[in-house]
């Protein structure tokens, strides 16, 4: 993976913020390779689909989360899949999370048509505290058999300031839709690292880390039931 250091700040300058967002996708397209090869995904080796989440303590108390998710599109071609992963990423964060009716993502900025800066936000309790996160996403079509979409969160916005009363989310992660070789069929590899209580200025509320990782062994079954709506959809 890439050593050069990534920005986490953004100023308002319109010209700075496109050049960060460049530098960013760019050295997250860079590590795409290596960070499936640490996941053992190149090629996938387990059975599937697959899922895995494993949370660690860090010594100053944040909980960090690696996420790897590999699942089979059968019948559905590779665009299709990666227009429905954006879709979902971008638009759909209502129907993933299901339990907080003011869940939602908004794109604060168009970059191109495959580069959106996104924000989301969401509640897991009503004693909770809400969650909020802002990054770029990258969608890189490198064959009719291959796509590849990178994200990078930004904890600190002058153009779009989080509330003083969320917690910030932090991750970043890398998704490969794919025509595996050997199957023939539409495959989907996916790894994020999060950090979901990133902000120690304001401590979440008791329960957070725990609802948090139910969230992410929950979401895999709704993910999947969007993505294929949302191919019927656009084939229908």
């Amino acid at each position: 993976m890439s050593s050069k250091p990534l920005t986490k700040s953004l100023p308002q300058d319109a010209a700075a913020r496109r050049a960060i967002f460049r530098d960013a996708v760019d050295v997250a397209l860079g590590d795409v390779d290596a960070v499936m090869a640490a996941a053992h995904l190149s090629p996938p080796t387990m059975a599937l689909p697959h899922i895995d989440v494993q949370p660690t303590l860090t010594k100053d108390n944040t909980v960090e989360v690696q996420v790897v998710r590999v699942m089979e599109v059968p019948d559905a071609s590779v665009s299709q899949v990666s227009a429905a992963l954006w879709r979902l990423i971008h638009h759909q964060l209502s129907q993933l999370v299901h339990y907080d009716p003011m869940a939602q993502s908004t794109v604060l900025e168009e970059v191109d048509a495959d580069t959106l800066y996104t924000r989301y936000q969401c509640q897991f309790g009503p004693d909770q505290p809400r969650i909020e996160s802002k990054s770029i996403c990258h969608r890189r079509t490198l064959s009719a058999d291959a796509t590849t979409i990178v994200y990078r969160c930004f904890m600190d916005d002058a153009a779009f300031p989080t509330a003083a009363n969320h917690v910030r989310h932090d991750e970043h992660g890398s998704l490969v839709v794919y025509c595996n070789p050997a199957t023939k069929v539409t495959t989907v590899k996916m790894v994020s690292f999060l950090r979901p209580l990133a902000d120690p200025a304001h401590p979440p509320a008791e329960g957070v880390a725990d609802e948090f990782l139910h969230h992410l062994r929950a979401s895999a079954d709704v993910a999947m039931r969007i993505l294929r709506q949302n191919i019927h959809d656009a084939s229908a």
